[in-house]
């Protein structure tokens, strides 16, 4: 196994060496083609050269007797008729070939048209038939929905006035709802209102003293004599407040006198303890006298 192992490595070596060699050899030959198509590219560069500047030479030799012949730009122009003629020619050519090209073209057109038809022949027969059967289908289809918009115009304004008609009876049903519910409260309201003066008459003719204080009648005649009492009281107070209003009055203004001398004595005994004098206070049988 060792030998077979070391044997492949030197036989790839042997023929990658080859290898190397075949492109040395190719690349040398490629080199040397190179080397010719250079020189060859001067050289013909070179007579290109001599050619134009002799080109240019004859050119000016033929101008020259063309001026001294009187025909200047004979030349020019033939070159430019010969290059005309070369072009139609080649045109004339290129049209030939596309007509015949296009008529190679309708021809092929025109069978492949007519396989066409033959192969379309049978659908197009099944499409005229389906086509009449759709004309057909369109005008029944028309009909009906002449037939239709007629009948839903028809339910659309029954619609409308049963829509209308079912919104008064709602209407009329609302407002006999609300009658009926007032009518109940109503009836009801009465039927305690009953209830409340039966049981009033049955406390009132009571021969039980207690039965009767609980009346409604007797609750209300306390209260208006209560109420009578109170407001007797009150016009006594009003009067004794009447009677008194100018004596209590006459007080009210002695007293805010009274205060007035008092703020008036604080400020003289303040302004006496700062030393500033504004007045002088004399005591006479018992009385304080301010004098300014």
């Amino acid at each position: 196994m060792s030998k077979t192992f070391s044997f492949y490595p030197v036989l790839q070596f042997k023929r990658y060496v080859n290898k190397l060699r075949s492109k040395n050899t190719l690349y040398k030959k490629k080199r040397l083609e190179i080397a010719e198509i250079t020189a060859e590219y001067g050289i013909l560069q070179r007579t290109e050269e001599l050619l134009r500047q002799r080109h240019e030479d004859i050119q000016e030799q033929l101008q020259a007797i063309e001026a001294k012949k009187g025909i200047s730009g004979y030349s020019y122009t033939q070159e430019e008729l010969e290059r005309v003629s070369a072009v139609k020619s080649e045109m004339d050519e290129m049209k030939g070939r596309t007509l015949d090209s296009m008529s190679e073209m309708v021809k092929k057109l025109n069978a492949l048209v007519a396989d066409k038809k033959s192969s379309l022949a049978p659908i197009i027969k099944d499409l005229r038939q389906l086509r009449q059967k759709c004309q057909e289908l369109t005008q029944a289809c028309e009909e009906k929905k002449t037939q239709y918009d007629s009948c839903a115009a028809g339910l659309e304004s029954s619609r409308s006035a049963l829509a209308q008609e079912v919104k008064v009876l709602r209407e009329e049903c609302g407002q006999e709802k609300s009658r009926y519910h007032h009518t109940n409260c109503m009836k009801r309201i009465l039927d305690v209102q009953l209830q409340r003066a039966k049981e009033e008459m049955k406390m009132y003719i009571s021969p039980d003293p207690q039965e009767r204080r609980k009346a409604i009648r007797e609750q209300y005649s306390r209260m208006i004599t209560e109420q009578e009492n109170l407001g007797k009281k009150l016009r006594e107070k009003q009067k004794a407040v009447r009677e008194s209003h100018a004596p209590n009055m006459k007080q009210v203004k002695m007293w805010r006198d009274f205060e007035s001398l008092m703020e008036c004595k604080k400020e003289c005994f303040l302004r006496q303890q700062n030393q500033v004098s504004i007045g002088q206070v004399i005591q006479e049988g018992g009385e304080d006298r301010l004098v300014l």
